[in-house]
């Protein structure tokens, strides 16, 4: 998920208002003022101010960029999230079923115990921002759902089956941890929310379609704003990964082990609207690769009519890895040739 491209405001520890643009994504980003003239960092009083680097500061270019990030590399542990595509038989298609109308994708639910959902009957809203043909609140014009139909004219519905909200045992700022580029704790989020559905009683079986073992599709909804928007160190950035066993201990639910997943926040800052999401990381595993996905906003998919039916021929012709797909909406491309 790229960072917000409008202004985010900021405050300062002496409560002085600061409109700075956010650039990257999860894995590398900063700040600039709002004239996109200088970097700006945070400094050891809290304060936003022009970085410096040998008592100078920092213009807003690319020798200074290419110079943050390799400040970053060396600072920050690599974030575990390898592309997964799913499973292909040899002609390159996808086992994942693309046709028809009752493939049904898990969405979770979480909250965080100082952090509650704010849209009203947040399972109910949901559920119909990803399955109600024709939703239009909140500015919406057709559910996911709604999505896929027309990009697949009319051959492939997903249905979306969303939980009951799991509130998390610790606060949201716990679940960023110190190295909050990372999530450095988030793992424990996803394997307790998991873990609570399955002592629930939930079936995951089904949500292995090519029977690899490993559950497809998971995709969480976090209450709350996110990162990317807001700059706010205790939010999580939305983002792709795959599930680390290793460090945070082995999730296995009916006989299916946990591993990728995609996660994203409830509202949108500044306009405090539900955010959405699981159309465009649904496509992975429909045979994307990620990098498709952290070019597009969700907002395309969700809270937009489709600029063109992009998914089509991933989904009726030829296998998705001999395809070259390229979309083009209100400034966000995404192409790729495999």
């Amino acid at each position: 998920m790229p960072a917000w491209p409008g202004g985010i405001e900021l405050t300062n520890p002496d409560g002085s208002k600061i409109i700075v643009l956010a650039h990257g994504d999860k894995h590398f980003h900063y700040l600039t003022d709002s004239e996109r003239s200088y970097i700006i960092e945070k400094d050891s009083e809290g304060f936003y101010r022009k970085a410096t680097r040998n008592g100078k500061a920092l213009a807003f270019n690319e020798e200074n960029v290419s110079a943050l990030r390799e400040e970053s590399l060396r600072r920050e542990r690599v974030f575990k999230s390898p592309s997964r595509l799913a499973a292909i038989d040899d002609e390159g298609r996808t086992f994942y079923p693309t046709k028809g109308n009752d493939i049904h994708s898990l969405v979770v639910l979480l909250e965080y115990p100082d952090t509650p959902f704010s849209i009203p009957d947040p399972k109910g809203t949901i559920e119909r921002m990803l399955n109600e043909p024709g939703y239009s609140l909140y500015g919406g014009h057709g559910s996911a759902a709604d999505y896929f139909t027309a990009c697949s004219e009319g051959q492939f519905t997903p249905v979306f089956d969303v939980s009951e909200i799991v509130v998390l045992p610790e606060n949201r700022s716990w679940y960023t941890g110190k190295n909050v580029k990372d999530f450095e704790n988030w793992g424990y989020a996803l394997k307790y929310a998991l873990e609570e559905l399955d002592r629930q009683g939930m079936d995951f079986s089904r949500y292995d379609y090519d029977n690899d073992g490993i559950i497809d599709t998971v995709y969480f909804i976090y209450a709350g704003n996110g990162q990317h928007d807001t700059m706010d160190p205790t939010c999580i950035w939305p983002h792709q990964g795959n599930y680390s066993a290793e460090e945070y201990g082995e999730v296995n639910v009916d006989g299916k082990i946990f591993m990728p997943y995609a996660c994203s926040n409830e509202l949108t800052a500044p306009h405090r609207i539900p955010a959405g999401g699981s159309a465009p990381y649904l496509l992975m595993c429909l045979g994307f690769p990620t990098c498709i996905i952290q070019v597009m906003t969700l907002a395309v998919s969700l809270l937009r009519r489709p600029g063109a039916l992009w998914i089509r021929d991933l989904i009726t012709t030829e296998p998705p890895s001999r395809r070259c797909i390229a979309h083009m909406r209100n400034g966000f491309a995404i192409g790729q040739s495999l």
